[in-house]
């Protein structure tokens, strides 16, 4: 993945140069799309498919990292967009979803400008009422953040995974954050039967193929009443 990755940006660059005139030919052009490094599929990628497990590591996690958590692996968020989220993109909440503009003090990954609806789970408001009852009593304005560091500022990528490794340590999880959370709510959604196309707009990947590319072992042959209609004949 890596070696794929630093040839599409070796070839922008390359690209760069033809476009102005400081070289001829983009050389990554002439290696064929079909000779080019595949992307593993996350087969033997280990996901967290224990209910009961993530609820002992929110109880073990510090507050707000075992609520940040939560989301993460619910609703797949990725780290800095669980970081980044603000008071107002939580006003949808009891509708069932959210709005991720933001990753850590930034722009999405997806790009400037950008934002995206993520699902939550049905208990997401009561299990996450107690911490915004107290946000709002501390005058949290509509852009600040929903999780906050000791600072004020996001929790940060080091406080996070100081917490994870010793709650992982005190249940015996051999289990990254990512592994954890956005790659256990693809992995779960899709062997529950989940759309694809749905699994691929909540997560923010570029397309449905992106997400297949990953995780095509999980999907099932599923199909819904719509396209199964019955054609009325006479008998």
């Amino acid at each position: 993945a890596s070696i794929r990755h630093n040839l599409n940006l070796l070839s922008r660059f390359l690209g760069g140069g033809v476009e102005r005139g400081y070289i001829e030919h983009n050389p990554v052009r002439d290696i064929g799309q079909g000779s080019r490094p595949k992307q593993a599929r996350k087969l033997d990628v280990p996901w967290l498919d224990d209910d009961a497990a993530v609820v002992r590591l929110m109880g073990l996690l510090p507050e707000p990292i075992g609520l940040m958590f939560y989301l993460a692996n619910r609703s797949g968020l990725r780290t800095g967009e669980v970081c980044g989220l603000r008071m107002a993109d939580l006003a949808t909440l009891a509708e069932g979803w959210i709005r991720v503009r933001y990753s850590y003090d930034g722009p999405l990954k997806e790009g400037a400008g950008k934002s995206k609806p993520a699902p939550v789970p049905a208990d997401a408001p009561e299990v996450l009422a107690a911490h915004l009852k107290r946000r709002r009593a501390e005058k949290a304005k509509p852009e600040d953040y929903v999780f906050c560091g000791p600072g004020g500022g996001y929790v940060s990528k080091m406080a996070i995974h100081r917490a994870w490794l010793a709650a992982c340590e005190s249940v015996g999880l051999e289990l990254t954050w990512y592994q954890a959370t956005r790659h256990s709510f693809v992995s779960r959604s899709l062997a529950l039967g989940g759309n694809l196309d749905q699994v691929s707009r909540a997560v923010g990947h570029s397309s449905p193929t992106v997400t297949r590319r990953y995780y095509d072992h999980f999907e099932q042959t599923i199909f819904s009443d719509a396209l199964r209609v019955s054609l009325p004949v006479a008998r």
